[in-house]
């Protein structure tokens, strides 16, 4: 979904931080308009030029993915990518997460409510957070949610690209842990 509750300003964040152009790669967001916008890459670019004052010329790839993939064919877009990254500031469970790790891959998710349940440092890849924040607006609003941790973000996504050896040790644990 593509809502503040799933973090995608923290990841695109840590992402454009983190990466230069000449690193080798690719930031893939499936995402749908459930009670939102549906023009994700105005969004992407609005935000990336208004609040991080970058301009997407010199960034690392990104691309966006049309919207309602076939359930079916969901495995196949979690073996062709590196890592799920989902930084989410509140997870009921955590559906993504349990469909990666049981393809084997390993997850980067925010160490916080749902996703507690079956992530650990053995089998993804925990994200801190720094602090709790009011939810001001929607049907939770006055709640509070965890702010996951840019910089943290940062060096995960980076010790991924750095030790891709380590991430499949860590994407078979995670399937152990699903089966």
């Amino acid at each position: 979904k593509w809502e503040t509750r799933k973090g995608w300003d923290v990841l695109l964040k840590a992402y454009f931080n983190e990466f230069h152009k000449t690193d080798p790669v690719v930031l893939y967001l499936l995402s749908n308009a459930f009670h939102s916008t549906s023009d994700f890459e105005g969004e992407i670019k609005k935000y990336t030029e208004n609040v991080l004052n970058l301009s997407l010329d010199n960034m690392p790839e990104i691309y966006v993915l049309e919207s309602g993939i076939p359930q079916n064919l969901m495995p196949t877009l979690y073996n062709s990518v590196d890592a799920l990254v989902q930084p989410s500031r509140g997870e009921g469970w955590g559906r993504p997460h349990c469909e990666a790790m049981s393809s084997g891959l390993p997850v980067i998710a925010t160490n916080f409510s749902g996703t507690t349940e079956f992530i650990n440092k053995n089998n993804s890849y925990p994200l801190s957070w720094t602090h709790m924040s009011e939810i001001t607006e929607g049907a939770f609003k006055g709640h509070f949610w965890a702010e996951p941790s840019s910089e943290h973000l940062q060096s995960l996504m980076r010790r991924i690209v750095n030790k891709p050896e380590e991430a499949r040790e860590i994407g078979k644990y995670a399937r152990e842990t699903m089966l």
